[in-house]
Order: structure tokens, then sequence, then C-alpha cells
């Protein structure tokens, strides 16, 4: 497969820095100053000479270039191209960085062609894609030209068809019996259609037909059991599960009938006010015994009062991002954290030291999401 190849309008004259035999698939040039720097590209050995060869340059490292006709792979294919011969060269022959007749001629193939085509040049045969269009895939699809598909597959989710008579539509019609039923051999999904949104339900739907709850998907309520008027209202012994309540008022209702004591858990509650409720306090963890036994923080704490008699040693919680919890040590001895995950106010090492071995020292400690920070204390 013919591929692109590159050009440079800068490109310096150089010479070969050591030769090269015709079987050679790397070259070493004195220079590639302005040399182009994708490939392949065209070289000429022995510029204006009875010697001369084209060859094709698919890599380089540094001045050593890698001859071949596949990028980064050396073979001596890329030797004696466009009907020229490869030959020995010796140090100090001229290197340039030339167009070729090949150039010319895909060009003016490449005009009068239409579809997939080669260009085979002695012993060589390039092949071509027209727009894209490879061997067997016929021609490029015109826009105003009479043309014939075949082997297609046209999506209904990225293409819109438009302007479509019934008459163009070849196969069986799609027909309707009295019985309302709607048959087509041709269709094995759904139809959708505008025009169905102007029959009524009244008219064409027998509602005497339908027993029990439709589903919300097909336009019904999806409710069990409901009382009063307008907006369905759920009866005491109805259940919600899954449901989303939005731009309504809540007032007045028990969740049960008794004293709300469940989990209400993965809820989102936005743009609403929420009152006469009251939220459990942190609790308050017991005191750090004497001797220097260990105590754990639990999750839902944020004021600590750990007594360090002698000193005391706590498991902090996890260092959530932005976390805060404040330690007062009722105590005599100093306070210690059980990981080396806290942080200095004053010198700003991690450490274990928390607060002091004084009564009525504290520390206030800010999370970074895996240690503690000392923000302040005394």
């Amino acid at each position: 497969m013919a591929v692109k190849r590159y050009y440079s309008s800068n490109a310096v004259d150089t010479t070969l820095a050591s030769s090269c035999t015709s079987a050679s698939t790397t070259i070493v040039v004195s220079s590639t100053t302005g040399f182009p720097s994708s490939y392949p590209y065209t070289l000429a050995l022995g510029y204006d000479t009875s010697l001369e060869e084209l060859v094709n340059v698919v890599g380089a490292s540094g001045t050593t270039l890698t001859l071949g006709t596949t990028v980064g792979v050396a073979s001596v294919t890329g030797r004696g191209i466009d009907s020229t011969t490869a030959q020995d060269h010796a140090a100090g022959v001229s290197v340039k960085h030339v167009i070729s007749g090949r150039d010319m001629r895909e060009t003016q193939e490449h005009y009068n062609a239409s579809g997939y085509y080669t260009i085979t040049i002695g012993s060589n045969t390039d092949t071509f894609k027209m727009h894209g269009i490879d061997s067997g895939e016929g021609d490029v699809v015109g826009t105003a030209k009479s043309q014939t598909l075949t082997n297609k597959t046209i999506s209904g989710a990225s293409n819109t068809l438009s302007n479509i008579l019934p008459n163009a539509v070849a196969g069986t019609a799609v027909t309707q019996a009295d019985t309302g039923t709607v048959t087509n051999g041709m269709l094995a999904g759904s139809i959708a259609d505008t025009k169905l949104s102007q029959i009524t339900t009244a008219s064409k739907v027998n509602t005497s037909a339908i027993t029990g709850t439709l589903a919300v998907a097909n336009g019904g309520t999806g409710v069990t059991t409901s009382t009063g008027s307008g907006n369905n209202v759920l009866s005491s012994g109805a259940t919600i599960t899954g449901a989303s309540i939005g731009g309504g008022t809540m007032s007045g209702t028990a969740i049960n009938s008794a004293t709300f004591g469940g989990t209400i858990s993965n809820a989102t509650i936005s743009s609403s006010t929420i009152s006469g409720i009251l939220a459990t306090p942190d609790a308050v963890p017991t005191q750090v015994g004497a001797g220097g036994s260990s105590y754990t923080v639990p999750a839902n704490v944020t004021n600590a009062l750990v007594a360090g008699t002698p000193t005391a040693t706590i498991t902090l919680p996890t260092a959530t991002a932005g976390r805060e919890l404040r330690v007062l040590n009722v105590g005599s001895g100093a306070v210690s954290s059980a990981s080396s995950n806290v942080y200095s106010r004053t010198t700003g090492t991690l450490g274990t030291a928390i607060c002091s071995g004084t009564r009525g020292s504290w520390a206030l400690l800010v999370a970074d999401g895996t240690n503690w920070y000392i923000m302040a204390g005394a």
C-alpha cells in the first residue's frame, strides 16, 4: 500500500560519511540539516552522476539513516527505487533530498482515478486508495448523481430518513384491520411516528379492557391505592419504594405510625426547608484511664476528652479531607497518636505528639485525607 511521503524545502545537500554496498539497509551521512523529520522521504545518492540511485528513508538515529519501504523497518526494498538501480557508493558521494518521477505520476493517476487503483513501475506495484475506497469497495457515493447502494446498513439511531413515499417502499405494506392490530411483514421492531400523537385515547382505546394498575412507563400512575382528589393521595397502608419527591410540600405526615427509628440512606435532599427535626449530638468518648491505656476515637466524635494519666495513646479516626477534631487533655500526662500521622504545628514534621502533659492542654486537628495537622493548641 502506498504511503504518504514527506518533503523539505530547506534540506542541505550533504555527502556519505562512509561507504555502503548495494545491499546496505542503512547509510551514514555527514549531516541531516533541513531533512524531513517524518518518514518516508526520498534521497538521491550520487546525484546527477551515472551511479545516481534513489532510496527511501524510513527512519533515522542521528546521521544514520534507515532505508526501506515500511517506516522504522530496514529493508533492501528501500534501495534502487523508482526504476533506479542499487549501487555501491564510496564515502564522500553526494547525497541530496529530491522528488522523483513517481511523485508526478502518482499525482496524475490520482486525478484520473475514480476508485481503488494500482500503479506498476518495473517490478514494483503500488496500490492506492481513492478517497478512502479500498479494493473491492466500489466507487465514492455522490450526493447529486443517481446511484444504487447495496450492502449498506442504515442505522435509525444515527441517520434521518425523510420524504419517503408509501409507493417507494418495496415489500409488505403496513396495514390496519378493523380489530385495531397493526401488522407489517417488514418490521421486526416498534413503529415511531409523530402522527400517532393525533390519535386520542377516548376514540381509539377501549378502556374497559384495562384491568389492574397501569405502569408508569405506559402512562399510568403506578399506585395501588389512592384517596381524595387531584394528585394521588396514598392511603396509610401504601408503601413508597425508590420514589423521588420534588417540587412539593410534605407536612403533618408520620414516616410510620410511631417514632421513626429506621435509617435514611442514599438520599438527596435539595431546595427544601427542614424544620422541627432533632439531630443526635456527637457521642462523648469515655476518658482514657491511667497507665497509658489506648483509646479509639469513634467516627462521629468531633470533641474528644482524653485523660493522659500518666500518658494516653489514642487511635485517631480516618483522616477524611477537611475533617476537624478537637482533643482536650483532662489528665496530667501527654496525649499522643497510636500512629505517626500528626504534623507538628511548630516544626511541621510528622510524628505522634498531640497534647503536652498539662491538664487543660488542647489541640485542633484538621485532616488532609491521609494525615492530621495541628492547626492550633496550647
